[in-house]
């Protein structure tokens, strides 16, 4: 992620691995000190965090669905929740375990998202040296006042320093998630929020518009017109801000929300845009191999009882046919900025949208690849709605 650093260090070794196979690990762990108030995930505020018991619910699901994977995994990726509240010792366990089945690459990825509030020095190196080597820390903003009105806890003095002692403690990657279009924010602010980005020099940066999702605090908040957003046009521009400022910068827009330096893709989630296998562990953890998707159960104590039971908390399960393989090969293909996806398996399906969205300007073909020109970029859901069925 980091093309060049201020000193000699790890944090400088490239991550990019060979792509020609392997699949990936997602572990969710569903704990939050604080749930925001636009947050849609599977994430639970209880008083006291099971550790041990909930490690031991993943490892036994980990032990049921590890011969999913053919080969050791590329990739495990710890997310939530908020995962900086694991303690580093079942962190270690859950590690040690992957590696021994379905097993890790020697290269293997493995990211750890963070909260700016839980880090230290000290709890950094307990999961680097637990084996994590790539950190994702959530800043989503540099400005305090943004940061209040998006229902964040922490400070931006405190996300500068959580960055700098990731920076600091060896890691082979940091990467940081950032939001736009939070409310009261201007184009001004979010270049203000950019530019100091830049003077923190992070390898790689995962860049968000804030999505108002359904059954969110933030959802009613908007509709009885006490929280006002940026309006859609006014995202669009910050997308497109967020794109000349860090490209010039040197970073590349390698998909749609992903910045890197060069060496430093994030390998976990270009496994998903490559629609690769992976297991998804923890409660309300998604999962898709052998042609098959799967939900586990949300609640934690179903999901810690299934586990211990049977080692199977699945809650849905669906095989994927060969329509839905086919868009969703589109949809996430497309979401890869620089080699967009190849359509040769699908070409007799879309050829003729295709050959519409070339002749729009919102593509680009070269032979059967395919991938989103400017004006597509900008256009991008309609562009991926013209390959739904009707």
């Amino acid at each position: 992620m980091r093309a060049s650093c201020p000193s000699p260090s790890a944090a400088c070794t490239r991550l990019d691995a060979d792509w020609s196979s392997g699949g990936g690990i997602y572990v969710h762990f569903p704990f939050c000190v604080h749930r925001c108030f636009y947050c849609d995930f599977n994430v639970f505020t209880p008083p006291r965090v099971p550790h041990r018991r909930y490690t031991d619910a993943v490892l036994s699901e980990l032990v049921g669905r590890s011969d999913l994977l053919e080969g050791p995994a590329r990739s495990l990726y710890i997310g939530g929740g908020t995962p900086s509240l694991w303690d580093p010792r079942e962190v270690q366990r859950l590690i040690d375990a992957a590696a021994q089945r379905p097993g890790l690459r020697a290269d293997a990825e493995v990211t750890l998202e963070a909260n700016p509030s839980d880090i230290t020095r000290e709890r950094l190196v307990d999961y680097r040296t637990a084996g994590v080597n790539r950190v994702s820390i959530g800043v989503q903003a540099t400005d305090d006042k943004i940061l209040k009105a998006a229902d964040r806890r922490h400070s931006a003095l405190t996300a500068r320093r959580a960055v700098e002692f990731a920076l600091d403690a060896g890691f082979q990657s940091v990467t940081l998630d950032l939001i736009f279009g939070l409310p009261t924010q201007t184009q001004g602010q979010w270049r203000e929020t950019l530019d100091e980005v830049l003077r923190w020099d992070v390898p790689h940066l995962s860049i968000y518009a804030l999505t108002v999702e359904e059954r969110t605090p933030l959802a009613k908040m908007v509709s009885d017109n006490r929280v006002r957003l940026p309006h859609e046009d006014a995202q669009a521009d910050m997308m497109f801000l967020t794109r000349d400022v860090l490209m010039s910068a040197g970073y590349e827009h390698y998909e749609v929300s992903s910045y890197a330096r060069q060496g430093h893709r994030a390998v976990h989630n270009s496994g998903y845009w490559e629609l690769r296998p992976y297991l998804g562990l923890g409660a309300g953890a998604h999962g898709y191999a052998d042609g098959r998707r799967w939900t586990n159960l949300r609640r934690v104590g179903p999901y810690v009882s299934a586990c211990m039971e049977s080692g199977d908390p699945t809650a849905d399960s669906e095989l994927i046919d060969d329509d839905t393989l086919a868009l969703e090969r589109v949809m996430t293909g497309l979401r890869r900025l620089v080699e967009g996806v190849d359509l040769a398996p699908v070409w007799d399906r879309y050829q003729a949208t295709v050959v519409q969205q070339v002749s729009q300007g919102y593509l680009h073909l070269d032979g059967t690849r395919a991938r989103l020109t400017e004006r597509g970029l900008r256009f991008m859901n309609a562009v991926l709605l013209a390959f739904v069925p009707a």
